[in-house]
Order: structure tokens, then C-alpha cells, then sequence
């Protein structure tokens, strides 16, 4: 099983994308990899402004004993949520990183 994290995915041709998946299944085999994903997003379709919100929405759910709130949940969206913030900076900070076309997922 798979924790929400960040994924790259490099070709021969030395191209790679960034994206962030939130959580699923890897197979790995001698020839290829799958992976299902429970949701995946591209490094430039990642809205940092709203992943940095749901990140303080998720840190004050967990720090307020008082609301009766499934803290796992709070605590899967909080681990999200920084999925998301480091895909989309790891963006940022590549110098000329244009996302290349998805490999088609067989």
C-alpha cells in the first residue's frame, strides 16, 4: 500500500514529471510497474494556495482536542496536503521543468 507521496516519472528520454499521489497500490515486476492510485496530480495542476490552506485546516483539526473529529482523518489529510505542498515546490525549483504528456498506464 502507498502513503500519499510524491511520484516521478522519468523516461528514456530523460524527460520527468511530477506528481503527487495520494495513496493506492504498486506492483513491481521485472519489465514494468504499475501503480493504482487512489488519485494522482500533475505538478502543475497542484493549487499551492489551496493545498497550504487544507494543510492549516488539517493542523488546527489536530491540535483542537475539544471538536469531536476523527483524528485520522485529520491526520490522512494533513499528510496529503504536504504531498501536494512538496510536489508543487519541487516545481518551482526546477529550473525549465515543462510537465511532459502522462506515459500511457496500461
Amino acid at each position: 500500500m502507498l502513503e500519499p507521496a510524491e511520484l516521478i516519472i522519468r523516461r528514456n528520454s530523460g524527460d520527468e514529471m511530477f506528481m503527487v499521489i495520494t495513496g493506492g497500490f504498486i506492483e513491481v515486476k521485472p519489465e514494468k510497474t504499475i501503480i493504482l492510485a487512489d488519485a494522482c496530480e500533475r505538478s502543475d495542476e497542484i493549487d499551492i494556495e489551496r493545498a497550504m490552506a487544507a494543510k492549516e485546516r488539517a493542523e488546527e483539526r489536530l491540535k483542537d482536542v475539544s471538536q469531536q473529529i476523527d483524528a485520522s482523518r485529520a491526520d490522512a489529510a494533513l499528510r496529503r496536503s504536504l504531498a501536494r505542498i512538496r510536489v508543487a515546490e519541487r516545481r518551482r525549483k526546477t529550473p525549465g521543468y515543462r510537465p511532459t504528456t502522462p506515459p500511457n498506464l496500461q
